[in-house]
């Protein structure tokens, strides 16, 4: 017998009491269990839903900021039409005169309409034009209409009009017209107007910056 082999192998056998060291896969790292996946695939979900949220966050506030940017944009410009086409006002129909007397401003209701409209020198060698600026402000439109001469200042509404309304702006949510004591201007005859840019929600009509002008109506 070889007692020598024989305690070899007795020797070379682990007892009961020895610690296994963690299981390796081939490359020699320690393997990871099904809890630890589960895990960083779920932080890795929560990361991706996170930067999504954001991204259409950032777009949402993008297109906002262009849209507002640009209504702000065409209100101004349209203000600049009106107020060089008030400056050749020669009688103001509607509203009232009167209602402009002592500076106090003639203005549309939240989500009202509003209509002024006047009768102006007309291009050379052509007579007066009655023109007429319609703000609606369900639609957020501020329009621009030419009205046949015989227009009855009673009816602003069902006057004839030479040519279709043109669009002058959108996105407006305020229109105001009033007229400054002459005694406060050395004496002339001045037209303030007041447009207000902006966006209307659930929760009502969010103003902007209001655009405001004055423009000197010497024949008014």
């Amino acid at each position: 017998m070889n007692h020598s082999s024989d305690s070899l192998d007795q020797g070379s056998r682990p007892g009961p009491g020895s610690v296994r060291g963690p299981r390796r896969g081939r490359s020699g790292l320690p393997g990871q269990t099904l809890f630890e996946v589960l895990v960083a695939l779920g932080l890795m979900g929560l990361v991706l839903a996170a930067v999504g949220e954001l991204s259409v966050a950032a777009r949402h506030f993008f297109a906002r900021s262009t849209q507002q940017s640009a209504c702000f944009r065409e209100a101004a410009l349209a203000c600049f039409r009106m107020g060089r086409e008030l400056r050749m006002c020669r009688e103001l129909y509607h509203p009232d005169p009167v209602v402009l007397e002592g500076g106090r401003p003639w203005m549309a209701s939240p989500g009202g309409n509003l209509v002024v409209v006047f009768r102006r020198q007309g291009p050379p060698t052509r007579p007066d034009q009655v023109v007429g600026f319609r703000f609606d402000g369900q639609r957020q439109v501020l329009e621009r209409v030419l009205y046949h001469p015989d227009f009855s200042p009673g009816n602003p509404d069902r006057g004839h009009f030479l040519e279709p309304p043109r669009r002058l702006a959108g996105g407006v949510v305020g229109m105001a017209l009033w007229s400054p004591d002459p005694a406060c201007r050395h004496g002339s005859r001045f037209l303030g107007l007041e447009l207000v840019p902006g966006q209307t929600s659930d929760s009502g009509a969010r103003r902007g910056q209001p655009l405001r002008l004055e423009v000197r109506v010497g024949d008014l």
